[in-house]
């Protein structure tokens, strides 16, 4: 993965609506994926178009449940 397709927790807020501390609790729960940077791996970047398959996948499986059991 490239740097330069890595965007800041700030900006992944700002395009998703969402705030900082949420994005930061769902990369700590792995409930999206997300990279550390930086010489001592303290930095938190995020690949956005990773970030929106994994929101979407809960819908998605939640939907297809819903369709199987009907």
């Amino acid at each position: 993965m490239s740097d330069q397709c890595l965007v800041s927790v700030d900006e992944a807020a700002r395009q998703l609506g969402m705030a900082k501390s949420s994005l930061y609790r769902m990369a700590v729960l792995n409930l999206i994926p997300s990279y550390k940077v930086g010489q001592k791996k303290r930095g938190v970047r995020f690949s956005m178009p990773e970030v929106l398959a994994a929101l979407r996948r809960p819908l998605a499986d939640e939907l297809t449940q819903q369709a199987v059991t009907k």
